[in-house]
């Protein structure tokens, strides 16, 4: 390499090495031929931020920008990569493209948030704030030199001067691929995918009316049907839809995909009352478990609030098994005596287990 190496990273199946060197590259090997598969570079990528007493320009400065640490994804398609910036970059490795850049935080009171400094205003903690002008009246050179290596004397020891910095220590993905997680001086960061922020341009309509539902409901759209009745959240509307869910695990697992993840409690709820009472019971516990299955990642975030429909589902369930196992211990003692003749209805009366 051309430059020293500040972070190295294996593929999941060992079979490629990503290494960052201080020139702001990255660089895949093939482990087993030890040749040079790829190179990516990353210094316009972390481009931005301006130290305080940073003399030269943000863009100046990004030369001097470089990655401090490495992970990859499980599938090993892309790379998380993160440093002393002010961002985070997602590459996918095959075809060299950035696919999303993260800004770790928007606090002007930390070094290298901002790419322009102005140091005539002054914030509420008695430090500059970061503007436009970078001062070229307060001194020959564009400002007092206070961060000379070295220097001793010309600076009030008994102010502080020195600003946290805005940077990455380290970068691991989640064993699922859905979150990753940064550490920072700042704390540690999470980050992940959120199915229930995403827009969903059906809980705009305003023609969700009751007649509307039944349209779709006769259209065979039950899937637009749900959704349409979730938005009135009327629990008679929303269970005349669901009772239109077409039978089959196949079918109510593409159901359940095609609604939003926002209408999933209210549906889980409107199913734990009604199971009890309702001769579907298969149907409904098909559907719960479709349900479970594809956002069970969103119901899981509040357990505190899902569970109680949970536990309701559960007492039906148990009191369903054991409705059905006194029917099966009646039925079938009824039969062994019809079976038996009189001799098994004296047998029956003396155990005293039949039922008149």
């Amino acid at each position: 390499h051309a430059a020293d190496v500040l972070a190295v990273a294996f593929r999941p199946d060992g079979k490629e090495l990503c290494v960052a060197t201080l020139n702001g590259l990255l660089t895949c090997w093939d482990v087993a031929e030890g040749h040079e598969i790829r190179v990516l570079d990353g210094k316009r990528d972390l481009q931005g931020g301006r130290g305080h007493y940073d003399k030269i320009s943000a863009s100046a400065a990004a030369a001097a920008k470089h990655f401090t640490s490495l992970a990859y994804t499980a599938d090993g398609s892309c790379l998380l990569a993160g440093g002393r910036s002010k961002f985070l970059c997602i590459y996918h490795l095959e075809t060299k493209a950035l696919v999303r850049k993260f800004q770790l935080s928007h606090d002007r009171s930390l070094d290298g948030v901002v790419d322009k400094l102005h140091s005539g205003k002054v914030g509420s903690d008695g430090l500059p704030l970061l503007g436009e002008d970078a001062g070229e009246d307060s001194g020959e050179d564009g400002g007092e030199d206070e961060a000379l290596p070295g220097a001793k004397r010309g600076v009030d020891g008994s102010k502080r001067r020195l600003r946290a910095e805005v940077r990455v220590s380290c970068v691991r993905f989640s064993p699922t691929g859905r979150e990753w997680a940064a550490a920072t001086p700042q704390g540690l960061l999470v980050f992940g995918l959120e199915e229930d922020m995403q827009f969903n341009p059906m809980e705009l309509d305003v023609a969700a009316t009751p007649a509307a539902v039944r349209e779709k409901i006769r259209e065979g759209q039950v899937g637009m049907a749900l959704v349409m009745a979730g938005q009135l959240n009327e629990e008679s509307v929303l269970l005349e839809a669901l009772d239109a869910a077409p039978p089959g695990w196949e079918n109510l697992l593409l159901l359940t995909q095609a609604l939003p993840p926002s209408l999933a409690p209210r549906l889980l709820a409107l199913v734990a009352k009604h199971l009890p009472r309702s001769p579907h019971l298969s149907f409904l516990l098909s559907f719960s478990l479709a349900l479970l299955h594809t956002h069970g990642k969103v119901l899981r975030q509040d357990p505190a609030k899902h569970a109680p429909h949970l536990r309701a589902m559960q007492r039906a369930i148990l009191k369903f098994q054991e409705d059905v196992g006194k029917h099966v211990d009646s039925s079938t003692a009824l039969l062994n005596l019809l079976m038996a003749g009189e001799g098994g209805r004296e047998e029956w009366k003396e155990d005293g287990e039949g039922k008149t």
